[in-house]
C-alpha cells in the first residue's frame, strides 16, 4: 500500500507534536503537502512558535485520521521522525478500520 499517498491525499490534516528548548510538548494542526513516494513534505510559516520548534529540535511526530461515518470506516497513519519539513527517515503505522478484520501494518521511511 502506498501510505505516504495515504497520508497526502486521503488525510491531509494530522496533529504534529513537537518539544520546546525545556523539553515540554506541543501540538499543532498541519498539513501534509506533498509527497513523492519516498518520503512525505509539510508546510509551516516561518513566523509560528512551531517553525522555531522544528529548526531548534528537529524531532517531530504526528497522527492523522481519515474521515468516515464512525470508526470502522476510518484509516490513521501515526510518523515518529526527525528531519524539518519533511519526514526524510521514519517510522509509521498504518491501520485500516474499513474492513473486518482491521488492518495494521508498520513501514519505514528511507529517503
Amino acid at each position: 500500500m502506498d501510505y505516504l499517498k495515504v497520508l497526502v491525499e486521503e488525510i491531509h490534516s494530522v496533529v504534529v507534536a513537537t518539544v520546546d528548548e525545556t523539553g515540554h510538548p506541543h501540538t499543532a494542526v498541519m498539513d501534509m503537502m506533498w509527497e513523492d513516494g519516498k518520503t512525505v513534505y509539510f508546510l509551516t510559516a516561518d513566523f509560528k512558535p512551531l517553525y522555531k520548534r522544528l529548526k531548534e529540535d528537529g524531532r517531530v511526530a504526528l497522527t492523522g485520521m481519515t474521515q468516515g461515518a464512525g470508526t470502522m470506516d476510518r484509516k490513521s497513519i501515526s510518523l515518529t521522525g526527525q528531519q524539518v519539513f519533511r519526514f526524510k527517515k521514519a517510522v509509521g503505522d498504518f491501520y485500516d478500520l474499513t474492513q473486518l478484520p482491521p488492518y495494521q501494518a508498520r513501514f519505514e521511511i528511507e529517503g
